[in-house]
């Protein structure tokens, strides 16, 4: 069972693609080959995500410093608007999360959460999730989310480390 999991991905993009080719060829059908098809398909360009190198605001060598590690890897996730930080052991850990929105976007993500205590002096304003230790901030118009993650930190620690973060980043941000 455990080997049809990893194959179901793989049917479902290829059931995708067939679907697609079946949809192209589908639209031609009764068109002379000479005759232009009534569809036609178009480039689009999207813009990035965001306007802004995470990993240049926020360097890997001062998010190690803030976790008390030696050094920090970054890999970047979903077209750069999340950024994961993690030491040689893959223990201590620092995800961000950044977005450009509006504040009632950030004020709609704060309702999804039920344990949110104020995050004061930080930003236009933040709030802390023990149960997942993220902060989350809004400022420069921007939603900044960070989890951090050290397996002899307590909640308190990991709090002042994402503060510390948040704070480099909104600097940063203000800056450019």
């Amino acid at each position: 069972m455990h080997r049809h999991g990893r194959l179901l991905p793989l049917i479902a993009v290829g059931l995708a693609g067939l679907l697609l080719a079946a949809g192209l060829t589908g639209c031609s059908e009764g068109k002379p080959a000479d005759e232009p098809s009534s569809s036609t398909l178009t480039t689009v360009s999207v813009p990035p995500a965001i306007d802004v190198d995470i990993i240049q605001l926020l360097p890997a060598e001062q998010v190690a410093s803030v976790l008390g590690v030696e050094s920090v890897t970054s890999q970047i996730y979903e077209e750069g608007t999340w950024v994961n930080y993690a030491s040689d052991d893959r223990l201590t850990t620092a995800d961000i999360h950044l977005n450009k929105c509006d504040r009632e976007v950030y004020d709609a993500t704060l309702s999804l959460y039920t344990d949110l205590a104020e995050a004061p002096n930080i930003g236009d304003t933040g709030s802390w999730s023990p149960s997942t230790r993220e902060l989350l901030v809004y400022g420069q118009g921007y939603m900044i989310g960070i989890v951090t993650d050290k397996p002899e930190a307590d909640d308190d620690n990991m709090l002042v480390a994402s503060r510390d973060l948040a704070a480099r980043l909104l600097e940063a941000l203000a800056s450019r």
